[in-house]
């Protein structure tokens, strides 16, 4: 099949999804990523990866003249929407409708569920820009437009029961993330960090993160060899920065953004990863893709029960509550401690990743329901 992956902001992070679903439709198809940019340049970390045909998106109501022009742009057998928002589900419900072709839509967080965890007056705020296309007017519309996609899938337990659809958990190329092939010690000589011991903290660090437990509980370990390696951009809220240096400046080492090839280095150089999430409707419903890769890379992982996680780490990760620092200053000097309990949760972890969470795994289920589409298109061109 041909099919037409529709981002809707190749400036932002919404690659993080976008990109192990091309990476694994490109093996039986041919995909074209197109779409909208909500700023001049393409996410950092993914920027090489693909060839991208995307245009820079205007404020209602030009942006509806893009979203038909795009739309109408499309040469494929099949559109494949990432999130249900305008620049996304409503560009895939128009070409689904010129060109007579399925629209699968892929929805990996609750868009409006961020607005319910702000301030009232800052949702209020969002919600009088009515000129801003992806707004939460406009989101919430498009939220309710999922329901005509013809398939569905979604990144959580928690999508599944609100949208319904088929769960199709972030994966990782695990030939690629593999530990026998990434040297930590050159990583960390290239990287001039020496004999310290380090927490990796990976993503775009914000508050709903956990980032400060995390650092709370390590500053509380009292190991002053012990330092929170953050690879991620502050871009959104350079406040949020200011005040983690000020508060935890000689724990923190900030590299920002990197190159997503740079990623398996950074994770093998780790004594641990620690996805410290909070409870909040975002988090609830999402899953951090970064978890997936520590696991292929065989590193000893804490998270908090949020979300899907104390499934996925079932057996392979240490499991805390969430917003407890104390808890989660016990488990990391625990497995610090004991490395050879570490390695054994990162040697199960990396089993259970290559045998659920791999790309191979993420083929199966796309290939499972897309499958009746081909067939489908063949049975009409040859009846």
């Amino acid at each position: 099949m041909r099919i037409a992956l529709l981002c809707p902001n190749a400036s932002s992070n919404s690659l993080v999804r976008t990109y192990p679903i091309a990476k694994v439709l490109a093996r039986r198809h041919d995909v074209r990523l197109v779409g909208f940019r909500f700023g001049e340049g393409i996410f950092e970390p993914y920027r090489n990866e693909f060839d991208y045909e995307t245009i820079v998106a205007r404020q209602l109501p030009r942006f509806l003249s893009q979203v038909r022009e795009i739309a109408r742009g499309v040469r494929a057998d099949a559109v494949y929407a990432f999130k249900p928002l305008p620049s996304s589900i409503w560009v895939g419900l128009l070409a689904r409708k010129a060109h007579r072709i399925p629209l699968f839509l892929d929805i990996e967080d609750w868009e409006t569920g961020w607005y319910y965890d702000v301030p009232l007056v800052d949702a209020l705020k969002h919600l009088i820009h009515i000129e801003r296309p992806n707004g939460l007017l406009w989101t919430w519309v498009s939220e309710k437009m999922a329901a005509w996609a013809d398939e569905i899938f979604v990144a959580s337990r928690s999508l599944q029961a609100r949208f319904g659809g088929t769960r199709l958990v972030h994966g990782v190329d695990t030939g690629v993330f593999d530990p026998s092939i990434w040297d930590p010690a050159d990583t960390r000589t290239r990287m001039g960090l020496g004999e310290g011991r380090y927490v990796v903290f990976a993503g775009s660090p914000m508050p709903n993160k956990g980032l400060d437990d995390l650092l709370e509980a390590v500053t509380a370990v009292g190991d002053p060899r012990l330092r929170v390696l953050v690879v991620g951009s502050f871009q959104h809220d350079p406040a949020y920065r200011q005040r983690l240096l000020a508060r935890f400046g000689s724990r923190l080492l900030l590299v920002g953004a990197r190159p997503h090839a740079e990623m398996p280095a950074f994770l093998g150089m780790a004594d641990l990863v620690v996805l410290p999430q909070r409870v909040t409707r975002e988090t609830m419903a999402q899953i951090p893709g970064k978890v997936f890769e520590a696991m292929a890379m065989a590193r000893p992982i804490v998270a908090t029960a949020v979300s899907d996680l104390p499934e996925i780490l079932d057996g392979c990760g240490v499991i805390i509550p969430p917003e407890s620092a104390d808890k989660l200053g016990a488990s990391i000097d625990r497995l610090l401690s004991q490395p050879e309990e570490a390695r054994a949760l990162g040697r199960e972890a990396r089993r259970r990743c290559q045998e659920h969470y791999s790309w191979d795994a993420m083929e199966r289920v796309l290939d499972g329901r897309l499958r009746k589409w081909g067939r489908a298109r063949l049975k009409d061109a040859y009846s």
